[in-house]
């Protein structure tokens, strides 16, 4: 049988014995065998056509999180009960799912950086680590990530940082839950969160998240609560960080950046020229180089590296840190 033959029927057979599995308890007791595969679409039918990519990547749908916000998850990577950590993910502009970007008349030339593939480059980059990839709220125009579930955005989703906007309790809501959708999608063995490491990686725009919790991390630290969850965060990871609000696209505050002083984190910062060299967003350069300085003069463990430093600046190779970092 061709191997694309056998990928097809494995799928169909995962999500055949799933079904079944859901409605064997109703037979049992007298419920109708009658299925309505249309109870399942999409989320179950693009689990069984995810299922046999060698990493796992499955949409969990929206997600709760405080209050009545929800954002979408997508999750990739270890599934038995050796894995070593979390991995969470924020993408940039343009990513979104692979059918909704090749609808795109711009985007579909960036196919390849769809947050599906970026789940399992994450999930090879960080082997034994169950990846977490947190859409942003909404697309702004099919385009434009606005990450409002953390930080208060305009419409373009340049950020407005300030303390207070509780991102920390909001992303440790959403991975708990996220956390129990996997375990009833793939029936996943539990993880402990008091104990295990997390690593947040932010991309672009997806960096605006990155800064709002350092903003919020004072409070986060105070809390009896939401300590436990951020003394597990050991890596945070800014990769190409770029937004159009003027300011604030590297977080050059000594009151912010002091807060991160005693956290047992590394910090790494990934940049190309495409960020840091744009002629029309000078700050970026800038800012990029204080982030850096200042939290080496804090004593924080920072590693700072410059990509195709001597490329000419393109969007090509603004994607391809996700590849190199």
């Amino acid at each position: 049988m061709p191997a694309k033959h056998l990928r097809y029927a494995l799928c169909c057979y995962c999500l055949t014995a799933y079904v079944l599995r859901q409605h064997s308890a109703s037979a049992s007791t007298g419920g109708q065998w009658f299925i309505d595969w249309r109870r399942y679409s999409p989320r179950l039918l693009t689990m069984s056509a995810q299922c046999c990519n060698q990493s796992g990547v499955w949409r969990l749908g929206l997600i709760a999180g405080n209050g009545d916000k929800q954002t979408e998850v997508i999750s990739s990577g270890e599934q038995c009960a050796g894995f070593k950590g979390a991995v969470v993910y924020f993408g940039g502009d343009v990513q979104d799912y692979p059918e909704k970007m090749m609808s795109h008349h711009d985007n579909k030339r960036y196919v390849d950086w769809n947050l599906e593939k970026t789940a399992i480059l994450l999930s090879h980059r960080f082997p034994l680590y169950r990846v977490w990839v947190m859409k942003p709220y909404r697309m702004e125009l099919e385009t434009f990530s606005v990450y409002s579930n953390f930080v208060e955005s305009d419409d373009g989703g340049c950020p407005n940082h300030y303390p207070g906007q509780n991102s920390w309790s909001e992303l440790r809501t959403l991975l708990n839950t996220a956390e129990k959708r996997r375990i009833e999608i793939r029936h996943d063995t539990i993880a402990d969160r008091q104990n295990i490491p997390i690593v947040l990686v932010a991309f672009s725009k997806g960096c605006v998240v990155l800064n709002q919790l350092l903003y919020d991390l004072k409070d986060a630290r105070e809390d009896d609560t939401l300590a436990p969850f951020v003394n597990n965060v050991k890596a945070m990871y800014w990769l190409d960080g770029g937004h159009n609000g003027g300011s604030k696209t590297w977080i050059t505050s000594d009151e912010v950046l002091q807060n991160l002083v005693g956290l047992d984190v590394d910090v790494f910062t990934h940049v190309t020229p495409y960020q840091i060299k744009d002629p029309s967003r000078k700050w970026i350069g800038r800012e990029q180089k204080r982030f850096v300085e200042k939290l080496q003069n804090l004593g924080i463990q920072v590693k700072d590296t410059i990509h195709f430093a001597d490329d000419k600046r393109c969007i090509e190779n603004h994607f391809r840190v996700l590849k190199v970092f």
